[in-house]
């Protein structure tokens, strides 16, 4: 659904925003501020055959910073460690550099040889990554960062992004945190696998779309409902 469409189903679906005078003549520019503003006044979401949600008007993340919604190096845990094998090359590879620079200043008796280095870096690294701080620390920051700033690796990355990577997935991430009296008045449920190994992870809507649109407006809940179609 693109931003005129978005700005014009809120509208005709009785939410007050502030639109340009001629919406379709409109500048881009009238129509990205205005949009900006209905974005923070109200939810839209559309509604496939089965009653699956997807959030309208999505624009899809491409960068990790966007899918795994890292805002901070510091919020880099094992759990990224085990998204992402790339991340944890850059810094067991910091990390290497780190020992190699060492045993080149030990003298050649001191019983380090390039074996005992790598399975020092496999054993050890994040412990080393929890501890360091100073130029260790700046060193792997620097690597999260042009990590996070990079596109994921789309074939082996998936799974792990599924869920905030799509329209439907965004629709489920926002009713895990929605008010559950509200998604109760509302008849929104949340699925998580539609049967044992699935993968289908969604919120669903379980009551017609003009009812739950009525209780919405009735209720002053922000958010409202449409058919799922073409732009």
């Amino acid at each position: 659904m693109n931003r005129r469409t978005f700005l014009r189903t809120l509208a005709s679906l009785g939410v007050t925003i502030t639109l340009p005078l001629d919406l379709l003549n409109a500048s881009q520019e009238e129509v990205d501020t205005a949009w900006h503003h209905a974005k923070k006044a109200c939810d839209l979401f559309e509604v496939d055959a089965h009653g699956t949600l997807s959030y309208a008007n999505f624009t899809a993340p491409r960068l990790r910073r966007e899918l795994y919604w890292y805002s901070r190096v510091e919020d880099i845990d094992w759990g990224a460690f085990e998204r992402s094998y790339t991340l944890e090359e850059r810094i067991k590879n910091v990390y290497h550099q780190k020992l190699l620079l060492a045993v080149q200043r030990k003298p050649p008796a001191s019983g380090m040889n390039r074996e005992a280095l790598e399975e020092q870096v496999e054993e050890g690294w994040y412990d080393w990554f929890e501890q360091a701080d100073g130029k260790d620390r700046e060193a792997i920051n620097a690597q999260i960062e042009a990590w996070l700033n990079e596109e994921p690796d789309w074939d082996n990355e998936w799974e792990f992004f599924y869920k905030t990577g799509t329209a439907q997935g965004a629709a489920y991430e926002h009713f895990l945190s929605e008010n559950r009296t509200m998604m109760k008045d509302l008849g929104v449920v949340i699925i998580e696998g539609s049967c044992p190994g699935s993968s289908y992870f969604a919120a669903e809507l379980c009551i017609p779309i003009d009812e739950a649109n009525r209780i919405a407006e009735e209720n002053e809940y922000a958010l409202r409902f449409i058919a799922e179609g073409p732009d």
